[in-house]
């Protein structure tokens, strides 16, 4: 399946580029730094803001997107946020004021939003940002709440992320899988054929596609 690949090729790239550290590849075993750098070597990106890419072109609208990855083979997309902000000051919450959903910290709160009401909030059960987050139910005051803990703890950070995004089948997409797909602008994919493994990202403003990264290796992946 093509979703499996995607993790696969994803999790490779990220041993890969986590060994780069001098101190971490100094402790691999050497036959698995040699198969990681092999595989990392093997792995060609191709980034087009205009043209073509087999079926696909620069400019499409999502729905002939759509029929175009059909015609590749692809038949499961993961639609997410295309631009993932991390803030760190409370001056600079205006850049993710829109996102459906955001994370404070590595997971201290998690809030998501339907329209300018607060739809879920996710804590540790009997903690401190329970107390301080239950009684949230606008986007104002979730964003006032974020200002004030921003503020006052030069350490922490608050990033934006798509809490509902999954994948999403192509060929007999539900209400609400085309409804994450017209949503959301960053879509990401995989396949694999004779000619070896893919990954493809998707960039989409206004409904059309602006930007095709293509991932290449024509190595099996472990």
């Amino acid at each position: 399946m093509s979703y499996r690949v995607f993790i696969v090729l994803v999790l490779c790239v990220s041993i890969v580029a986590a060994c780069r550290n001098e101190d971490r590849a100094e402790a691999m075993d050497p036959e698995m730094r040699a198969a990681l750098q092999l595989l990392e070597d093997s792995i060609q990106e191709n980034v087009l803001t205009e043209g073509e890419f087999e079926t696909l072109s620069v400019g499409e609208k999502k729905r002939h997107v759509i029929v175009s990855l059909r015609d590749m083979g692809i038949d499961h997309v993961f639609p997410e946020e295309k631009d993932v902000l991390t803030v760190t000051k409370a001056s600079d919450l205006y850049k993710i004021t829109e996102s459906s959903s955001l994370v404070l910290g590595a997971g201290s709160v998690w809030v998501s939003f339907e329209g300018d009401r607060v739809s879920a909030v996710r804590t540790a059960p009997q903690s401190e940002w329970e107390r301080r987050t239950k009684k949230l139910s606008t986007r104002d005051e979730v964003f006032a709440f974020l200002a004030d803990v921003l503020d006052s703890d030069k350490k922490a950070f608050v990033r934006n992320h798509s809490a509902d995004s999954r994948w999403v089948k192509l060929d007999n997409s539900d209400d609400e899988g085309m409804q994450l797909l017209d949503r959301l602008d960053a879509w990401e994919m995989s396949r694999s054929n004779n000619d070896g493994y893919w990954h493809f990202r998707l960039e989409f403003d206004n409904d059309s596609l602006q930007k095709i990264i293509v991932k290449h290796s024509p190595q099996e992946l472990p």
